[in-house]
């Protein structure tokens, strides 16, 4: 992956983040897939809520507005405990600190 595309990337994301953080967001990462393609995971604490969805969204819409159209970007949200997120194949944005 391009250095530059990670950078890009992680500050599109913690810049959307501001504001739109919600109580239940564990962690956010994200996994590449070439040079103009990638997708956003969410990990929250419960099961995803509407209300979740669109504050995600909202991260989304403002990451993809950081880019040129001809990129493909998307996203999950995932109930996951943030004890056990160890995945290799994505690199970190956010983290929740564990108190």
């Amino acid at each position: 992956m391009n250095k530059n595309l990670r950078s890009d990337i992680t500050l599109s994301v913690n810049r959307a983040l501001l504001g739109e953080v919600f109580c239940e967001l564990v962690a956010v990462s994200c996994k590449t897939e070439g040079e103009s393609r990638f997708e956003l995971i969410f990990y929250v604490d419960s099961a995803p809520s509407d209300s979740m969805e669109e504050d995600v969204s909202c991260v989304e819409t403002e990451v993809m507005a950081d880019f040129p159209a001809s990129f493909e970007i998307s996203h999950k949200v995932v109930q996951f405990e943030q004890s056990h997120l160890n995945a290799s194949d994505v690199f970190w944005i956010f983290l929740r600190k564990q108190g």
